[in-house]
């Protein structure tokens, strides 16, 4: 899949179509893209399977998407952008596990709010800390195995600290 600027759930499409014509049929896989253009507010997001995307900043936890069908479930399936607005002193927290597949709404949402309060109260620490505070929280849940997440945090600060965004990944 050649790194191009379209839009961004054609990547997700491309590779739904690989893994399903590649596959015996029984290959899954999750996936998460973004695009950030410097200066802009609105990120441009896609994601498919056992993913689940929060904005977290401020008082508010705001579910973006996920969990989703994997890609490889069906060859027809297409996926769609989400315009995330990412303001200033807000992350977007991207995790993973093959357990959300299984989980109800309730217990999806205990398990954010368990995210977004660790991540509130130390939202002034670099974000690689930021994944390590949200993959203890990811540990120390009933069912999630250390073996079966991903994360990735997506952290939008302005000009005057270190940086204009930073990342990290787990």
């Amino acid at each position: 899949i050649a790194p191009q600027r379209k839009a961004v759930e054609r990547l997700l499409d491309k590779a739904n179509s690989i893994l399903w014509t590649g596959s015996a049929g029984n290959q899954r896989a999750g996936l998460f893209q973004a695009i950030l253009t410097p200066g802009e507010q609105i990120a441009q997001l896609s994601a498919a399977g056992p993913l689940r995307v929060l904005a977290i900043g401020g008082d508010e936890i705001d579910v973006v998407a996920g969990p989703a069908a994997p890609l490889g479930w069906q060859d027809d399936r297409r996926f769609e952008t989400i315009a995330c607005d990412l303001p200033l002193d807000q992350l977007l927290l991207v995790y993973g596990t093959g357990y959300l597949a299984f989980c109800d709404e309730l217990t999806l949402r205990t398990l954010d709010t368990q995210l977004a309060l660790a991540l509130k109260s130390s939202m002034h620490r670099p974000a690689a800390e930021l994944v390590e505070l949200a993959d203890d929280v990811l540990g120390d849940f009933p069912g999630i195995d250390a073996g079966d997440r991903v994360m990735l945090l997506i952290k939008r600060r302005g000009r005057e600290s270190t940086g204009d965004r930073k990342s990290a990944r787990k």
